[in-house]
């Protein structure tokens, strides 16, 4: 039978791969935001202001942003921003995006978590089982 710290590993990198693609999707960097925003809707979570879940629809499709993105259009605006562009057009002007503080703390974590469970799941490898 195949160990099962393969498949605990792949689990692992798969997780934390996943966080930081949705952390740095948030930026609103690699998606197209181009239309009439409809509505900006922020969502309180535990901790008010601080984990706060921005929702922004644009042209119907609706995309969860960082607060300072979402902060930067409102409800009636044309905004154009081509998938991968750093550059949001708003009636106020261009704005330049980059990746948040979260997205920042998660690229240090993440790889801390894939070492720490390489370092667990390597610990009693070569030891025998009795029984």
């Amino acid at each position: 039978m195949r160990s099962p710290r393969r498949y605990l590993l792949v689990v692992v990198l798969v997780l934390a791969a996943g966080n930081l693609w949705a952390t740095f999707h948030r930026s609103g960097i690699p998606v197209g935001l181009t239309g009439r925003v409809e509505r900006v809707e922020v969502r309180h979570e535990k901790h008010p202001g601080l984990d706060d879940v921005h929702l922004v629809t644009i042209s119907g499709r609706e995309t969860h942003l960082d607060a300072d993105v979402a902060s930067w259009v409102r409800e009636g605006d044309e905004v154009c921003k081509r998938a991968w562009s750093v550059e949001l057009t708003t009636p106020r002007g261009v704005r330049r995006l980059g990746v948040s503080r979260d997205f920042g703390r998660m690229a240090v974590a993440m790889p801390l978590m894939v070492v720490l469970a390489l370092f667990l799941l390597g610990r009693g490898r070569g030891r025998r089982e009795t029984g």
